[in-house]
């Protein structure tokens, strides 16, 4: 009896020893900044880089009240690395700790099926967003068992695609990988590994069917919080009157600090360049992004296939540099019919053209 007694209290006291406090792992500090670059990731999980963004997300606030539970605010921005310094804060987030577990409040699922109106599975505007899964939820439980996963939402709701109501099933499920070392632009890491994978089901004659599962692989730092994080790329297929279509990926890490608005990692341009646009095809926008190697009077217009001019979307002198302009089919008047297009800009001493395809 008394050894199984010594044994209990060992086990107690490594419990107590090895147990995480996942407030541990938010920085300590109001006024702390975090750093990131964001590479977009093509159909077959290359990155594109001439898409790269920066984002920078301060910890602007502790224990404030949000929707029934105290919680960190954290506030973000995202863009060009030679902009986002005088960029305004934009976004927020919401985390708020108890124990071991982080729960985030979590305002949907986010990307776009080509063919329906912009944003339907949007985070902001959203029609499988339902007050069910808009609300705090515990996506990162530090002392889950590794390897093994758990709930974290599950949720039914119904969505109209060509006058057809179709319902579906949105489940959220999580796994603690354990702790990795992981190593980003800002240095190395030992950091706890998460999964999350958000899975998007059609109800198909007698049961539930999988047909895009969103996989979310997070590093979070002690003091840092999120380090890294990769979402593949995935196809879609088969769903009822609508094309074959991909959600793109993201790939996401730390950067050290950006000190001015034209970062020591930017190479000194010295050519022109017009890159693809990016996503492609897209709805509802695109970005168009160029280079300049010197400050030139520059014009870019969108074609129809007919070489019909569409709008003209930059017309003016501009500085040497990398500049991004994004282009809204809708904003046209009329808006514009699904198809290829054209857009070309033209300097005094250059002209490029390259196709985009737009899809409503």
């Amino acid at each position: 009896m008394r050894k199984i007694y010594i044994v209990f209290c060992v086990l107690v006291f490594a419990s107590l020893i090895y147990s995480q406090n996942a407030s541990d792992y938010f920085p300590a500090n109001t006024g702390s900044k975090q750093y990131y670059k964001n590479v977009p990731l093509d159909s077959l999980n290359n990155e594109i880089d001439s898409a790269t963004t920066v984002e920078i997300d301060s910890f602007a606030a502790a224990m404030v009240s949000y929707k029934g539970r105290s919680a960190d605010l954290i506030l973000g921005k995202q863009g060009l690395e030679s902009t986002i310094l005088y960029q305004p804060y934009t976004d927020s987030a919401f985390v708020s700790f108890d124990g071991s577990n982080a729960y985030t409040y979590f305002k949907g699922v986010d990307f776009a099926i080509p063919g329906t109106s912009p944003n339907v599975l949007g985070k902001r505007l959203s029609n499988l967003a339902t007050q069910a899964l808009v609300d705090w939820q515990l996506f990162y439980q530090f002392n889950a068992a590794v390897n093994t996963s758990y709930s974290i939402f599950s949720v039914d709701t119904v969505l109209n695609l060509n006058s057809t109501n179709y319902n579906f099933r949105i489940v959220g499920t999580g796994m603690r990988l354990g702790n990795k070392n992981v190593t980003t632009e800002a240095g190395n890491y030992d950091a706890e590994k998460f999964l999350i994978n958000t899975d998007i089901q059609i109800f198909f004659i007698t049961q539930y069917v999988s047909i895009l599962t969103i996989s979310d692989t997070t590093w979070i730092a002690p003091g840092n919080w999120i380090v890294k994080s990769v979402v593949p790329s995935v196809s879609v297929t088969g769903l009822p009157g609508l094309p074959s279509f991909y959600v793109p990926g993201n790939k996401s890490e730390t950067i050290s600090p950006i000190v001015t608005g034209i970062s020591k990692r930017q190479n000194i341009i010295t050519d022109f360049h017009l890159y693809q646009n990016y996503p492609n095809p897209f709805n509802p926008s695109t970005v168009i992004k160029y280079s300049l190697p010197g400050a030139s009077n520059v014009k870019l217009v969108v074609y129809n296939i007919l070489g019909k001019e569409i709008t003209t979307l930059v017309n003016g002198f501009q500085n040497a540099g990398t500049h991004a302009v994004e282009f809204y089919p809708s904003r046209i008047d009329g808006g514009l019919p699904s198809g290829i297009y054209f857009y070309r800009i033209e300097t005094k001493n250059w002209f490029a053209v390259k196709k985009l395809v737009y899809l409503k």
